[in-house]
Formats: structure tokens, sequence, C-alpha cells
């Protein structure tokens, strides 16, 4: 089913008359601020409309939507989700124009945000309006109209939690957005993918008995690098999601594994042995033309390009042990190396505004932990502190978080962190042993 958002005549004649509030009531919240006060808001069940049909054995759209959203927000760490238990009013019955009354029982109950909503029908399609109001100052904020079908009643939530997340801190959240990961499946290891923030089984990418290693997204979001043992040795495929088939890119002479697509879509960086020793390698996807970036005794792999397309990142031990180094991308001058101290550091990941690389670390115990530092090296933090090994950062499209591999539950499995704060939450299964999370491109949730 199709998602449609349309902006109704009504608001926008709302959102008219309501500009000079709108200008006094901007609300912003710096999220790189060294802490940040949660914003209380709540999320009552959205009301429904005289024409809407309830569903048959089907969660119903107006409580998916607000669980969802619900959620979503509270889990970007800027806004405090206040408990649906502790709501004074019906939703069903209260104006969907909060009244100075309702606007008092709301701060009254701590809430400084409200999201109000109703799903209306039309045939088969939901008509959903969401609006956010300022409580304390009792203003409209913004409102948004989506339309489709029920199944789209979680998309719906994602694509107003990043409006709201835009609206609030400039830069739009990453709901709808997914993460493929390795998951162990008996003796194999298949490559699956979960959408952020929902719950449910992951969907399965590979399903061929095999191991699957190492999924790195298209920058369409639409097919999924690998490497793969299907045909015996490692080589280099990829999937299309629309179709499922696991077809070859590039077969060498030995061990082959996916890097990324440089950011216009039109090279793959990777890693092979084929010239008996592991290097970096571009393959132009048109031409299929190949051209080594790196040479020498030294093991080159990992390779991760900058947002500009301008650079490489890459893990080498030429320096003795393995160390992260920044290259230009037509591999013509000596790439410089930017880690140097820890015993091994490994899995760079250019974070999407280009001002930061995250890596995997070994620390002085001896446990791996993600870095974060610059592309220059000159200035390093780190990002993990468990007594337990996290690596393999891949960083979410807006650049507010990390998914990762940890042991933080004794068992490998992928989480997701928020940069610059301890929690972690599990994607993978529980039971699951799961692993190389990466995360995919853009935002498939536009608001």
């Amino acid at each position: 089913m199709i998602l449609k958002r349309v902006l109704p005549g009504a608001l926008v004649l709302f959102l008219a008359l309501l500009v000079p509030a709108l200008s006094r009531a901007k609300v912003y919240i710096d999220i790189n601020a060294a802490s940040i006060k949660r914003v209380p808001v709540a999320v009552p069940v959205l009301k429904t409309s005289a024409n809407f049909r309830p569903g048959r054995g089907t969660e119903e759209p107006q409580a998916v939507i607000a669980e969802t959203l619900r959620r979503d927000l509270d889990f970007v760490g800027v806004f405090e989700v206040l408990d649906p238990k502790k709501y004074l009013e019906d939703p069903q019955t209260a104006e969907m124009v909060p009244t100075t009354e309702s606007f008092s029982g709301w701060y009254v109950s701590g809430a400084e945000l409200l999201v109000k909503g109703q799903v209306d029908q039309e045939g088969e399609e939901l008509v959903v309006d969401l609006f956010a109001y300022d409580v304390f100052r009792r203003e409209f904020l913004f409102g948004k109209r989506y339309r489709g079908g029920r199944d789209t009643a979680g998309n719906m939530a994602h694509m107003f939690a990043n409006a709201m997340l835009e609206k609030f801190t400039g830069k739009t959240g990453p709901f709808g957005s997914e993460i493929a990961y390795v998951a162990q499946k008996g003796g194999a290891k298949e490559i699956v993918r979960s959408r952020l923030n929902e719950s449910g089984p992951p969907v399965p990418v590979t399903n061929n008995g095999s191991l699957n290693l190492h999924p790195v997204w298209s920058r369409n979001n639409r097919s999924i690098y690998l490497s793969s043992y299907f045909g015996g040795v490692p080589d280099l495929c990829r999937v299309n999601l629309g179709e499922g088939v696991l077809r070859y890119v590039y077969k060498g002479e030995g061990l082959d594994m996916p890097g990324e697509e440089s950011p216009d879509g039109r090279t793959l960086s990777f890693a092979s042995s084929s010239g008996g020793n592991t290097d970096i390698y571009t393959l132009d996807l048109r031409t299929r033309n190949v051209t080594r970036l790196t040479s020498g005794n030294s093991i080159n792999v990992s390779p991760t390009w900058s947002p500009d397309g301008k650079r490489i990142s890459f893990v080498s031990d030429r320096k003795g042990s393995p160390n992260i180094f920044v290259m230009d991308a037509g591999g013509s001058e000596e790439p410089k190396r930017i880690t140097f101290s820890g015993a091994h550091n490994g899995d760079p990941a250019w974070s999407p505004d280009g001002e930061k690389i995250a890596f995997s670390g070994m620390d002085e115990k001896g446990v791996f932990q993600v870095f974060i530092t610059d592309p220059e090296g000159g200035k390093i933090s780190q990002a993990t502190f468990g007594s337990y090994d996290t690596l393999e950062p891949s960083w979410s499209p807006d650049g507010r978080f990390l998914a990762v591999t940890s042991r933080k539950d004794g068992e490998e499995g992928v989480y997701v962190l928020r940069v610059g704060s301890s929690a972690m939450r599990r994607v993978s299964p529980v039971g699951v042993k799961a692993s190389q999370p990466s995360w995919s491109y853009g935002d498939p949730a536009k608001n």
C-alpha cells in the first residue's frame, strides 16, 4: 500500500492565522549540549471519526500510531514521554483543538508538549491528522496529514516522530530506516534486516544455508552487498531486496569483502586478496573496471567513503598493529595514519556529516570499545565503557546513533546506542547470535 502525505486546506488556513504565534513559540533543543533536559510530552491515543471502521483481528491504528510515536520519542533521548495512565482527558470525547481548560489540565499533569491526532477513513484508506502543541504557551506548533492503509499506521508515526525531531532540533530523525546484520542460523550465517524501533522478527535477506558476512547497504537502500561462501569461496555478492536472489558482483581468486558504494552510487570499494595480498580496490559499477588503491605486504581492509567522496578510510597493519588510515579516493597519495593508541583498531565508519569517524579499539583492559575521532586524528573520544566487547559501529542516517555489535547481555547481539549516552537498546532477537550491523542510508520515512 502506498503511503501519501497531504496538508489539508483547513490546516493551511490555521497555520496562516497563527504565523505570528509560531514565530514566538519556536522551540529548539540543542542536541550537541553536554547534557540534555528531556522535554515532557504527552501522546494520547488518537481520536476516531464517525467514518472510521474498526478492523478485525488486528491492532487498531489509533493505538498503533500513539504507541509507536511514544516509543520513538522516548528512544531519541530528547523527549520524556509521560505515562498514559496519568492522562486526565478521554481522547475520544476531547476537542481536537485544546481549550484553555484542556491546556491547563495537561500542564498540571506535567506536559510541556502535546501531540493529538484523529483517524478518519475514506473507503479502505486511512486519513490521519497529527498535531503538536506547546502546552506552556497554549499554542499550535505544526501539523501533518497522512494517507495510507492500516499496514502503514506505524510508518505514519515514524514520519511524525522525524518531523518532531526536525522541528525541535533542526535535524530529522532516523525512524523508518533499517539495520542489516548477520544472524546465526544453525551452522549457517544469514543476512537479515530489522526496521529501527519496531517489534517483530527480522526480515531475511539471504536464506542459502551458507556463510554470508559483512552486509553493506547500497546508497539507494534497494540492495545489500555481502561476502558469501555460497559458491565455496568468499565472493563479493549483492541481493536486490525486491527479488531476494544472490548475484555475484566480483569473483576474485581469494577473499572478497565489500566496503561500500561511493556517495554518488557509481563506485564500490572493497577488499580482496586476489593479488596475493589483501588490498583495497574500487569497482566501477557501470564499466566493471577494477582499480587497485593499496599495495605492499600489509593487510588493508574495511574501506569506507567520506560523504563528499574525496577520501577513503580503511584499516591497515602497515605500521605494525591494525590502525585506521585515511587516503584520497584515487589512492594517489600516501595514506595518513589517524589512530596511534591501542593494540588493535578497526571497523571505521564515517559519520553522515563527514566530521567524525567511529571505530573499534581495544582498551587497556583488552576489551573492545567504540571510539570516535575526527578525520585528521586530532581528537579521540571514547563512546562505550562496558566490561564487555562492543565493536563494529555503523552510523544512523541522522548521525545521532550507532548500531554496534556487543556482548552487553552475555551473548553477541546487535544494539543501538545514542552518541553521548551509555544506554543501549537491543535490535537483534534474544537468543540469536548476531553481529556486523549496517545501517541503511537516508531516511525512508519522509515526513
